[in-house]
């Protein structure tokens, strides 16, 4: 087999999140929490950055918690991560 794993991180920053992409390439994901942002709004505007600066990002609820399923939805929708 020829499969490969892919770490999903978190990152402080973009700068952070950048120099993660440069050492670890394609095998990395860039986790965005949303229970980490009061509003979806502010949740997408940082996946915007993130896809904008090229670094490749996942959607994730924070903390495990089921209560921000729509949010996830929403902010994927709006930025197919």
């Amino acid at each position: 087999m020829n499969e490969k794993v892919i770490f999903n991180v978190l990152a402080k920053d973009v700068e952070n999140a950048k120099e993660l992409v440069q050492v670890a390439g394609d095998r990395v994901l860039i986790g965005v929490m949303v229970k980490h942002f009061p509003s979806a709004k502010e949740a997408i505007e940082q996946v915007a950055l993130y896809k904008n600066n090229d670094i490749p990002v996942s959607v994730g609820l924070g903390a495990g918690d089921p209560a921000m399923w729509k949010m996830v939805a929403d902010v994927s929708a709006k930025t197919v991560p």
